[in-house]
């Protein structure tokens, strides 16, 4: 289960301009064009961030995105291409 953060947050901007490649207007059409498609909607948004860490950490398969200071250990940090957020070359610095 994906989650996102709210649309316009400092973190889901990112998200959609290093990730997606889209300006959030681009992302928001996109998410739009596949409801009215059928397809499977956009990721919830959930916030506050703390409630969102937090529903992460107890539920098993659920993913976001966060940064390095709201990482705890109660959160399993993802390995992109076998590089890990303190490796170099990790693709999702900002």
């Amino acid at each position: 289960m994906a989650l996102n953060h709210p649309a316009q947050s400092p973190e889901r901007v990112a998200f959609d301009q290093v990730v997606l490649k889209m300006t959030p207007d681009q992302t928001g059409r996109f998410w739009i064009d596949r409801k009215i498609r059928g397809q499977p909607a956009a990721p919830r948004s959930v916030a506050p961030r703390e409630l969102l860490r937090k529903f992460v950490a107890a539920s098993p398969g659920a993913v976001t995105y966060l940064r390095d200071s709201e990482v705890d250990a109660q959160l399993k940090v993802l390995a992109i291409e076998g590089k890990r957020p303190q490796d170099a070359g990790y693709p999702l610095q900002l």
